[in-house]
């Protein structure tokens, strides 16, 4: 019919624009319902051709067809063509249409879908959410639409591992569809699969076959035979067979879903690289390895990658399918070395991590938000342990020694990249010659973004806020300043290309260049931790070593106790003391045993450690070189901080970035704050009794100014912190160990002031820039954190490092406020008498480990990170004019006497 209407517009010498356009579309949309996916887009690509060269177009058209056209490339899972077409639709919508128009919801739907299939999650979540908050304004209680939205959502939540969240997405779904269609909608069944997959995930194979199945039933009912949905539930059915460990039934299925895929999509096509790569898993495990590795070639085929060329990422159509074919393909050629001692299957293996590798750095640089590259990384810590343990075997198969080196490589890509990101980009601006206003205007974006980010989480926390239209109105503003963001930095990218390169750069530290910093006296000691292995790359000046360690199976065990023994030494009731005590001794020393001792031939005095994962939290300090007899007091104790000055860093790059931080002249030497906190306050905080005088203290040993009692605010912080080369707090801090970001500094309350407004969060801190050379923080709880695998501890000293310091001294629990004042005191004598940061810690805690408490809970909580060079405190030229004066009277003198005695 619409086709007919067409062939008679085409009589007119002047048809009608919309109506034709109209027309083109209903066709396309007609070819693409049955598959005809060639004819649809020629439809599309009609109409967009007819608008732009027509003088006259209505660009909200031109933006109907430009989302048709995305749409389509969003079906055939190209998400990248379709992604460039939805946002000039969108684009033009936003210019010319109101921002609650439901013809907006559309495309913030469709490049949801884009972001979710190419990995951003967090991006998608915010574009279905701005969709779906538009579509409930503009509809009655239930409508198609709004299922369609919150469908998208639980996908989304679901990919982000938020599975509660996003099975009442999928509900809610349901409820919409089923008000407006019957039981055998397809529509419906999207909605069953989904539920399906969810449960899948959530390791419930049972429901994950029914809700495929009850998906499946409806699908044969209702459409054709050859249609991708239907291939979509014969793929996800055999992965089940496959994983009940019936893979000749799996085989059944994989081989109809791939039949019907290349019918609809042919060979290079991101479904059929999915089954392909499906069918190549159940051969592996069917133990039929030839035939894998084949079918894992024809994988790469579908998905558009050339193994044996260089790598390149650009065309490939699915990333995941890539990085899951790279490691399973690895593991294939494994098993094929131990079973033929081949080297030749070793290097292919690690061949193949090595662009897993690759394809990391290359979808890092892609993803704009933190929450994917958290994602990402703890993929790739996966990739990078696979890579560590084939290095160091093929050392040992080899004795090349760049097996040992690219070891290395892999641990330190597995550690603070985003702290890395954020260190670079001030670099980056400055050396692509980016404009001071673009900068700023950046700047000033970002500070908005945190700040409405830090409402939508207050509010989220905060029972009694209710107002619907409040959160809502939040989200929306949040959406529309990160989209302003994220178009900005485009625009940068695109004209300023060296600041993209920079900012991104992925290479690793030489081991040279770390052999050329350490003195003789040094030793780096970098860890990298799994489940039952752990390795330890040791670094001198003259020499380079790794210890693979076997652990035990009760170690994380140990390291829990450990951390408990000490941590609730004070909370001990007496009948449980002796226990308590018992299980550090033991705890202490057998972690000794398995970090240190199997490297201790190798060890300097000064250590510098880069921990991973759980080590992050241990304080190696308190670690015992030998168990210590039956009565012996605390004082009397092996804690190897006796035998070694020790610091942490998270990565020997980050170790590099704040080595070679030049320093601000002209900055104060120290300012200290002291909040104050009543009895009964609102905020739940305890009073501090001798913070006042911590830093009254340390104010008379180096000079400077203090903020204390009602005085220090987050404000007056907040406007003083970058003119100090210390910055030192004595205050509560409280890690979040759920949402790092919104771990806080707590400061003095102000009157009119809400109470979580004198808390400066982890999330303000990423935003601020300071110079200074050493951040003290002797608060509770400001080493510990959010523990981000592959990242790290997302902890208020890490923050501080992304905003510029070059070193920290921080907490890994609440101490005793005396016991930190004493503590204190003698860091900052050291550190004036010009010591290293490190050196002044370690002789700190040694002195209160004979004239205090002895207990590794009252010293042992705080830790140096970063650069330990020594301060050299601004007194300089004002000695050298007293000396200049000096010179010039006694040369006075001197002239004077010969004349007066001359006489």
């Amino acid at each position: 019919m619409a086709q007919n209407a067409l062939n008679e517009l085409s009589k007119i010498n002047k048809p009608p624009l919309q109506l034709q356009i109209g027309l083109y579309h209903v066709m396309g949309d007609c070819a693409l319902e049955l598959s005809d996916y060639e004819k649809s887009l020629n439809y599309y690509e009609a109409s967009k051709t007819i608008l732009e060269n027509n003088t006259t177009t209505n660009q909200l058209l031109l933006a109907d067809a430009l989302n048709k056209i995305g749409n389509y490339y969003q079906l055939m899972k190209d998400w990248q063509t379709a992604l460039s077409y939805l946002e000039k639709a969108l684009n033009i919508r936003i210019k010319l249409l109101d921002s609650r128009n439901l013809k907006l919801a559309d495309v913030y739907n469709n490049i949801g879908n884009c972001w979710n299939a190419l990995g951003d999650f967090e991006q998608a979540l915010d574009f279905h959410q701005q969709a779906l908050s538009i579509r409930l304004d503009a509809n009655p209680t239930v409508h198609t639409l709004i299922a369609q939205s919150y469908n998208n959502i639980g996908t989304s939540l679901e990919n982000k591992a938020q599975y509660q969240e996003a099975l009442k997405a999928y509900q809610n779904a349901f409820h919409h569809y089923s008000a407006y269609y019957e039981e055998d909608h397809p529509d419906i069944a999207d909605v069953y699969v989904n539920i399906g997959n969810l449960y899948g995930q959530m390791n419930n194979l049972d429901f994950f076959m029914v809700y495929q199945k009850m998906a499946l039933k409806v699908y044969q009912k209702t459409l054709d035979k050859n249609n991708q949905s239907i291939a979509l539930c014969f793929n996800n059915l055999a992965n089940a067979y496959e994983f009940k460990g019936d893979y000749q039934q799996a085989s059944q299925l994989f081989q109809q879903a791939l039949h019907i895929r290349k019918n609809n999509f042919g060979e290079v096509h991101p479904d059929v690289a999915e089954t392909y790569y499906n069918m190549a898993v159940n051969l592996y495990l069917d133990e039929k390895w030839e035939a894998s590795i084949a079918t894992f070639q024809q994988c790469f085929h579908a998905l558009n990658y050339q193994v044996d060329t260089r790598p390149n990422f650009e065309k490939v159509n699915s990333y995941t399918t890539l990085l899951q074919c790279f490691m399973r393909i690895s593991e294939v050629q494994q098993v094929l070395y131990q079973k033929e001692q081949k080297p030749e299957h070793l290097k292919a293996a690690f061949s193949y991590l090595e662009q897993a590798s690759q394809l990391i750095d290359f979808l890092r640089i892609r993803y704009r938000s933190n929450g994917p590259k958290l994602k990402l990384a703890e993929r790739a810590h996966q990739v990078y342990a696979a890579a560590i343990d084939l290095a160091l075997e093929l050392y040992q198969l080899t004795s090349e020694e760049k097996y040992q080196i690219k070891a290395f490589q892999f641990s330190e890509k597995s550690k603070g990249i985003l702290l890395l990101e954020a260190l670079h980009k001030s670099d980056a601006e400055i050396f692509a010659g980016i404009p001071k206003e673009k900068i700023d205007q950046i700047n000033q974006l970002e500070t908005k973004i945190n700040l409405l980010e830090k409402k939508q989480f207050l509010f989220s926390n905060n029972k009694l806020v209710t107002n619907a239209n409040l959160t809502d109105s939040l989200s929306s503003l949040l959406f529309q300043q990160k989209q302003k963001l994220s178009k900005l930095i485009r625009h940068i990218e695109n004209d300023y290309p060296q600041y993209y390169q920079l900012r991104y750069e992925t290479s690793t530290i030489p081991i040279n260049w770390i052999q050329e910093k350490l003195h003789n006296g040094q030793t780096m000691l970098e860890y990298f931790l799994q489940e039952d292995q752990l390795y330890i790359f040791v670094i001198n000046k003259n020499s380079f070593k790794v210890k693979t360690i076997q652990l035990q199976n009760e170690f994380y065990q140990w390291l829990y106790t450990f951390n408990y023994s000490i941590r609730n030494f004070p909370n001990v009731s007496t009948d449980d003391l002796q226990r308590n005590i018992k299980r550090y001794n033991i705890t202490a020393t057998l972690l000794f045993e398995t970090l240190l001792q199997p490297v201790k031939n190798l060890l300097a005095s000064q250590l510098i450690i880069i921990p991973d994962g759980e080590l992050s939290l241990l304080p190696f300090g308190a670690l015992l070189a030998k168990a210590p007899n039956a009565g012996d007091a605390f004082r009397n104790y092996a804690y190897i901080i006796r035998d070694y000055t020790i610091s942490y860093n998270y990565s020997a790059a980050l170790l590099k970035e704040m080595l070679e931080q030049k320093n601000k002249r002209h900055l104060k030497n120290y300012l200290g704050f002291a909040p104050e906190f009543k009895k009964g306050n609102t905020r739940g905080l305890s009073p501090l009794q001798y913070n006042r005088d911590e830093v009254l203290a340390a104010q008379k040993t180096i000079g400077g100014h203090i903020v204390i009692n009602q005085a220090a605010s987050k404000n007056s912080f907040l406007s003083q912190q970058s003119n100090y080369k210390i910055l030192h707090l004595a205050t509560h801090g409280q890690a979040n160990n759920d949402s790092g970001d919104y771990s806080f500094l707590a400061f003095s309350h102000q009157e009119a002031e809400a109470a979580n407004e004198s808390f400066l969060f982890v999330k303000e801190i990423y935003n601020m820039k300071t110079n200074a050379e050493l951040v003290v923080l002797s608060a509770c709880d400001t080493g510990i954190g959010e523990l981000q695998k592959g990242e790290g501890i997302a902890s208020i000293a890490r923050s501080f490092s992304y905003a510029g310091a070059k070193s920290i001294l921080a907490t890994l629990w609440s101490v005793d406020d005396k016991a930190t004042n004493n503590l204190m005191n003698a860091f900052f004598h050291n550190i004036k008498n010009g010591w290293t940061k490190d050196k002044a810690l370690q002789n700190a805690k040694i002195d209160f480990i004979q004239n205090g408490k002895a207990h590794p809970f009252y010293w042992a909580s705080f830790i140096a990170i970063g650069n330990m060079e020594t301060i050299a405190f601004g007194n300089f030229s004002r000695w050298l004019f007293i000396a200049f004066v000096g010179l010039l009277l006694g040369i006075g003198f001197y002239f004077w006497k010969r004349f007066f005695f001359s006489k």
